[in-house]
């Protein structure tokens, strides 16, 4: 269930119709993994299924595609790039978050002392807007009390870290069709049940759910925001095979398999309707507020954002890191030791 479909991402063409049969299988397998394995004891579910987990893939890929180059991401960059300036208050925040980022120190913990020269992460946060009351400059007149609209950045997060550009854009990919796996498993387990026993499947299916995220599947963590929790992937194995084992054991009428089946492939087959990406343009003052398109000395901010069915927003921005720009969070025995000196 954990392993990567790396195969699949770089060694087929990125054209419709272009995918090897093999790697294919590979895919519809994840999907089943990631869903209900019972389905596999039904006749001919991987022909049902692969037009839909196709109709994913491509559509994974298309995402991909829509994520800039990366830009520089360090404190050092905060006085040259205006804007990381609009997305955080001063050099000694983003300091914070790279000391706070579980992914980032992760990879510095198993890469130090030999490491590649520059990391490569996606960066992620959340536009948020709210209507204040503030003053504005008229000729030379202040006026009070102007409805205005206050831009902010929030929950900033780092994923995909790898150390080539290549290996990072693998994941965000990766990322993403986890994330449609993830959405086909909530579609079965929001499923209206209408005996005693599929209530208890759902509630089987719905728990398999939270673990997967837990595990960190996909873009959950992103759209909710919660990158420092922790995170304890055999504990997701376990739990994982557990409810594995019960769900093989509970009795199952054949419609009901067959609900599945078409859900995960409506799922799949509606990929574009459950995640996209949207181009934003933020005209901001130095103060976050929204700008006036006559306003020569507001800050331009053209934005990916990528937006799901439930509203949710993100905005993605891969970045390039210097492995030696990344400050290290100390054992608290080597702070300890410090001190004592």
């Amino acid at each position: 269930m954990f392993e990567f479909l790396q195969s699949i991402f770089r060694q087929t063409p990125e054209t419709a119709g272009g995918y090897d049969e093999k790697l294919v299988s590979l895919a519809i397998e994840r999907v089943v993994d990631g869903t209900d394995t019972r389905l596999r004891g039904m006749p001919g579910y991987r022909n049902k299924l692969q037009p839909a987990v196709i109709n994913a893939l491509e559509y994974t890929i298309e995402l991909s595609r829509t994520l800039p180059r990366p830009i520089l991401f360090s404190v050092d960059q905060f006085r040259h790039n205006e804007q990381i300036r609009a997305f955080f208050a001063s050099p000694e925040r983003i300091e914070t978050f790279m000391l706070q980022s579980r992914a980032l120190q992760a990879y510095m913990k198993r890469h130090t002392p030999v490491a590649p020269e520059q990391i490569y992460a996606l960066l992620t946060l959340t536009r948020k807007e709210r209507n204040v009351l503030g003053m504005e400059m008229v000729g030379e007149v202040f006026r009070r009390d102007v409805a205005q609209v206050s831009v902010s950045f929030a929950n900033p997060m780092l994923s995909a870290v790898k150390g080539k550009e290549a290996k990072s854009r693998f994941e965000m990919k990766k990322d993403v069709f986890d994330y449609f796996i993830e959405l086909a498993l909530r579609d079965i387990a929001d499923a209206r049940c209408k005996q005693q026993e599929e209530r208890r499947q759902r509630d089987l299916l719905a728990r398999k759910r939270e673990t997967l995220i837990a595990g960190d599947l996909g873009m959950c963590s992103l759209f909710s925001g919660e990158e420092n929790k922790t995170v304890d992937l055999e504990s997701a194995r376990v739990e994982l095979d557990r409810l594995e084992a019960e769900l093989q054991q509970r009795e199952i009428v054949p419609f009901t398999l067959d609900e599945h089946l078409e859900s995960i492939i409506d799922s799949l087959g509606s990929a574009h309707e459950r995640l996209w990406h949207e181009s934003v343009e933020v005209r901001l003052n130095r103060m976050g507020i929204k700008a006036e398109q006559d306003d020569s000395s507001a800050l331009t901010l053209r934005l990916d954002e990528y937006c799901n069915a439930a509203g949710e927003r993100i905005i993605g921005i891969p970045v390039q890191i210097p492995f030696d720009a990344v400050p290290v969070r100390e054992s608290p025995l080597a702070e300890l030791d410090r001190y004592l000196s």
